[in-house]
């Protein structure tokens, strides 16, 4: 699809999707009772340390109150510890470090008994080197208990893909509705828009969603271009880095700060080692790009089939299992745009076995398939699944996601033969050190998206699955075609 008309510079950009995303939150929240006290950090004088730099240093010793009222000593070398014998592991812990500080993540079920447990161990486990000064230095609050965003997001998935809901959200539905009104006047005019576009030079391809959350569009664009650059074409990468703490349109590279960076273009820097780019701009983010790199052939963007400034030459609209959900367009459904604009692009492209939720004469198919376990941050070499399950085999293991759709990577850990304890922690939400710590686990497993936010902090325990897309090598030929302009696009 070429759009070749002007565009009037001085037409402001709104894009009304994002507030209506927000505006579903609230209303789902109202509904429920959150908490946001998951963990508590409480750090404690050892019996001398600088407040504001503690939390900084090397020499921490780190006890995790799980709910049962259990002590876990060190994350990055965990054991359990009985109440009886916390003293005596504190003492051992606090001659190996110079300054030692005590820092106390408990779990929201903890009992205050099991907290000040740990306060009179660390006495006890002082005793005879001089007074220990306890002193609280800091109480901060958490992200949500994983447990109550689970049955938020579940909730919100009930909403949005059940066929038969539940009169309550049955009744949100409805009463949400007129909100869907306001989405589709402004994917209509999005589209309207794009029509003022000249062609872009050079050619860019579109591989987005119509329905919010994941469908594994990230996989499928570092394996297109992967594909494509094999192929002859010299491929760049633009995202939008939503999440990350920079706005502006910027370059992104393999050793970034994924803070700065954001989760998906560094995860596609890292995955394909092409040029990428981020910013909310993606039209910005494509100028960079191309100024840095001006012998790339083509550009492939991670999403933005919404994005009206973004003119494009190919749209790639990717679908899963859950297909269009109930059809009906946010807050009252999943759809970013009417579901008939899917008819208008140049290709679907499906996820395994799911069925097309409209017609298109273009289809094509690619599955997502694991690779390996890479231990996050280096501290061993990476493991087939296999020998990764037998390494795991009798310990206990959880696994985390931070992304759209968690339950389908929870089923490839399943299916590889894991047993694992599920986490969801919100589509880009990141495990902070606190979290990461309270978990009391052996291994802990989570997605290559989540391991590229956690890596600064990442203990021994920490491994992440490498996927890759497998894409029908019909449809690289079909874009190999099209890029070079051997068929219309």
């Amino acid at each position: 699809m070429n759009f070749r008309r002007g565009i009037r510079r001085d037409e402001p950009e709104i894009n009304f999707v994002p507030l209506i995303d927000v505006l579903l939150v609230i209303l789902i929240f109202l509904m429920v009772t959150t908490t946001y006290s998951k963990f508590t950090e409480l750090q404690v004088d050892l019996p001398s340390a600088n407040a504001e730099q503690a939390a900084e240093r090397p020499s921490e010793i780190v006890v995790a109150v799980s709910a049962e009222g259990r002590y876990m000593l060190d994350a990055g070398n965990p054991q359990f510890v009985a109440s009886p014998d916390l003293a005596a592991a504190l003492r051992r812990a606090a001659a190996e470090r110079k300054d030692p500080v005590l820092v106390i993540y408990a779990d929201a079920g903890a009992t205050h008994q099991a907290v000040v447990g740990v306060l009179e161990a660390a006495r006890r486990g002082r005793r005879g080197e001089g007074d220990l000064r306890c002193e609280g230095r800091r109480l901060r609050q958490g992200t949500m208990s994983p447990g109550r965003r689970s049955r938020v997001e579940s909730l919100v998935r009930r909403l949005w893909y059940a066929r038969d809901p539940g009169l309550p959200l049955r009744a949100l539905r409805a009463c949400l509705a007129p909100l869907s009104l306001v989405t589709a006047w402004a994917a209509r005019r999005s589209r309207l828009r794009l029509r003022a576009h000249e062609a872009p030079r050079p050619p860019l391809l579109v591989v987005g969603n119509l329905v919010a959350g994941g469908a594994g569009k990230t996989p499928l664009v570092a394996a297109i271009a992967t594909a494509l650059a094999a192929r002859g074409l010299r491929p760049g990468i633009v995202a939008s880095g939503y999440g990350a703490t920079r706005n502006a349109a910027r370059l992104v590279h393999a050793g970034d700060d994924p803070a700065d960076a954001g989760d998906e273009p560094l995860l596609l820097a890292q995955a394909t080692g092409l040029p990428v780019a981020a910013g909310r701009d993606r039209a910005a983010a494509v100028a960079r790009l191309l100024a840095a790199h001006p012998q790339l052939d083509l550009v492939i963007s991670d999403d933005g089939l919404q994005h009206a400034a973004l003119a494009r030459s190919v749209e790639i609209v990717v679908f899963d299992e859950r297909g269009a959900g109930n059809g009906r367009l946010l807050p009252a459904g999943p759809l970013r745009a009417p579901l008939v604009q899917a008819a208008t692009m140049d290709a679907l492209a499906l996820n395994g076995d799911a069925p097309a939720p409209i017609a298109h004469p273009r289809q094509f198919r690619f599955r997502i398939e694991p690779l390996r376990f890479v231990a996050v941050g280096g501290h061993a070499a990476p493991l087939e699944p296999q020998a990764f399950a037998q390494r795991a085999h009798g310990h206990r293991l959880v696994a985390v996601a931070g992304i759209a759709a968690p339950q389908r990577f929870f089923a490839t850990l399943r299916a590889l033969g894991l047993q694992p304890q599920c986490v969801e922690l919100g589509d880009h939400a990141t495990l902070g050190r606190a979290e990461l710590a309270a978990l009391p686990a052996s291994f802990v497993v989570m997605t290559a998206k989540d391991a590229v936010k956690c890596a600064a902090w990442a203990d021994s325990r920490c491994w992440a699955l490498e996927v890759q897309a497998v894409p029908d090598p019909a449809l690289i030929d079909w874009l190999t075609e099209t890029i070079r302009g051997r068929t219309p696009a």
